[in-house]
This record gives C-alpha cells, structure tokens and sequence, in this order.
C-alpha cells in the first residue's frame, strides 16, 4: 500500500469509527466466536492482489477499492475537514499505487461450532 492508498484508508477508518463502525473487526473475529463459546473455529486471513498486476481478480478488486473510496468522500470530508483537492488527489495518486506497490486487501474467513 503506498503512500495515498494509506491516507484514504486512514481517513476512511477514522471517519467510520466516528460513526460507531469499527473497521477493525473482521481482524478479530476469530476472538469474538471464541467469546460466544463457539468450539472447532477455523479462521483464515487470505490476501488478495489489488491492481491489474493482480490479473483479473485483481483488476475487479481495485475496482471494489475505488467504489468504497469514492462512497466515503463525503463523509470523510464533512466529518474531518479534508478538502476536496485533497480527497481527490489521494483518490487519484492511489489508482497508480496499486499496481507499483502490489498491494493487496486481506478477506477474512472464520466458522465455528456451537457445542452440544
């Protein structure tokens, strides 16, 4: 992840937590199933590629990435004060950091069961 990709994830997370949304829990929701009393848990963190040097899962990932982007504008720039020009040029200078970062978004995937 390079350097604008950062700051819209770090503008986005701060703005989301001010609404109550803890981006965050997707990472522990192998502690949360442990804390319901779930037995047997299997969770996995698989990374995905983000850009076209990804092939096509990666091309339609950057794809998903820049929608949220794009959906959270407004309230990152009502919420923390960033300006437009701002927004919009760390929204642009990340679309090339995909592909000459690599970078990637981890999917999370955690079941479990209850015991009997």
């Amino acid at each position: 992840m390079g350097p604008a990709s950062r700051q819209l994830a770090t503008w986005i997370t701060e703005a989301s937590r001010q609404q109550g949304i803890d981006p965050s829990m997707a990472r522990r929701t192998q502690n949360l199933l442990e804390g319901i009393g779930l037995t047997n848990i299997v969770y996995q963190q698989i990374p995905n590629p983000v850009g076209s040097w990804g092939g096509r899962i990666g091309t339609m990932a950057a794809t998903g990435v820049q929608a949220i982007n794009k959906a959270m504008r407004q309230q990152v720039l009502s919420q923390l004060g960033v300006s437009p020009a701002q927004y919009d040029q760390a929204l642009a200078a990340s679309l090339d950091e995909y592909d000459s970062y690599k970078s990637y978004s981890n999917t999370f995937i955690a079941c479990g069961q209850r015991p009997l």
